[in-house]
């Protein structure tokens, strides 16, 4: 049926068009995405951090799509979106002394060696304050120019160069230290436990019954719902699903998650998502569906430990 052009548009008559623009977005972009998303994984040392910075990202471009359609290149517009959405977090987040780590110091003439640059990887987090992990991340794991990040962060090509030596420095002693071992996955906690078996069960009043009131259900980068209504209706269809879907615990990077599992008509198995359980005292207050991010679902699958596995 044509609407009638006397009647007022309304914001809900704007939600089709809307996601029609955005799914012609993210296909435009998706070969970008792979990238971006190790990028952010390893900006944040965070999966789930990386997947949130990812469609943060996205959001910003996909409201600027102007500038992004007349960026000379894309790919570097979206690290630029995401370098300077984490950055501004961090910010808000708590004051850090070091963003820009003292200009002053001088640049090397030359790159660091693969072998160094690989090992550093793994301390990038933990070793470097906020503008200089995202220097040494952009030049020596993305191969941007130094002249391409100045412009990036708003910044001198010089004082972009001293960064990176400065960090090339931490990370070089950093990277000489023993690893850690291995930690042994903890069983799971008893709420995420009951929530696994009640998804089992196909037992939706179980499921409900473990929620907070105004618990959230959000299906990241899709949208959310709020509320124990909403809740009992996405649990409703869980159980009249026929494609005969399971649930296990799993620890990934010491973080404890569910993974959802469809199973194939020959009994093999796929993850087809990853559920964080967010829980306050003994309720969960929100529960973020991962499934249409390929590459958080591949690194979870690698990374995933399961209880009494070492």
């Amino acid at each position: 049926m044509t609407a009638n052009p006397s009647e007022p548009t309304r914001l809900i008559d704007l939600e089709a068009p809307v996601q029609q623009l955005r799914q012609q977005f993210d296909a435009l972009v998706a070969e970008h995405r792979p990238h971006l998303w190790r990028y952010c994984l390893k900006l944040t040392g965070s999966p789930w951090d990386a997947e949130d910075l990812v469609q943060d990202a996205f959001v910003r471009a996909f409201t600027h799509v102007a500038m992004l359609a007349h960026a000379d290149n894309p790919r570097a517009y979206l690290f630029r979106v995401a370098s300077n959405a984490w950055i501004d977090t961090r910010r808000r987040a708590k004051p850090v002394a070091d963003l820009d780590a003292a200009a002053e110091v001088p640049a090397p003439e030359t790159a660091a060696t693969p072998w160094e640059t690989n090992d550093a990887l793994e301390a990038v987090v933990t070793h470097l304050p906020p503008r200089q992990r995202v220097v040494f991340l952009l030049v020596d794991a993305f191969s941007f120019r130094t002249s391409e990040v100045a412009v990036m962060l708003r910044s001198s090509e010089g004082a972009i160069k001293a960064m990176l030596h400065r960090a090339r420095s931490t990370l070089r002693a950093a990277v000489t230290r023993p690893a850690d071992a291995a930690v042994k996955a903890a069983p799971p906690a008893p709420l995420v436990r009951r929530y696994v078996d009640a998804l089992n069960r196909r037992d939706p009043d179980a499921l409900v019954a473990l929620f907070d009131p105004i618990a959230i259900n959000e299906l990241v980068g899709l949208g959310e719902l709020v509320g124990l209504d909403m809740l009992r209706m996405v649990f409703l269809r869980w159980a009249a699903d026929p494609q005969g879907q399971s649930a296990e615990v799993a620890t990934v990077d010491g973080r404890e998650v569910v993974f959802v599992y469809s199973k194939a008509a020959d009994g093999s198995k796929s993850l087809t998502a990853v559920v964080d359980l967010i829980v306050e005292g003994d309720r969960i207050v929100a529960q973020r569906w991962y499934q249409g991010s390929r590459e958080l679902l591949t690194y979870a699958t690698s990374a995933a430990q399961h209880p009494g596995e070492h």
